[in-house]
């Protein structure tokens, strides 16, 4: 991985495999220490929040919610984590 992305500070994995303890347990073994990403689905929110941006609904990706405690409610379409009112 180093020769392709440079030296790396740490490895943090994402999506349905990031939750499999063996798999983790696997991938720490040969690629050193990793840790799951803070969001249940960080590919998801992040193509949300790019969506969102290009519809207007955020100025700059510096007005985007800060991704911790995303997870509570996720799946349940609380926005309380969030702090943002639902917009359909």
């Amino acid at each position: 991985m180093t020769a392709y992305s440079g030296d790396h500070h740490e490895l943090v994995a994402v999506g349905g495999w990031s939750r499999s303890e063996a798999l983790m347990a696997a991938k720490g073994r040969r690629l050193g220490l990793v840790r799951r990403a803070p969001v249940v689905e960080a590919g998801a929110r992040g193509a949300a929040l790019l969506a969102g941006l290009a519809a207007g609904a955020y100025a700059s990706v510096d007005d985007f919610p800060d991704a911790v405690d995303s997870t509570a409610g996720a799946h349940s379409g609380n926005t309380a984590a969030t702090g943002k009112r639902d917009v359909r």
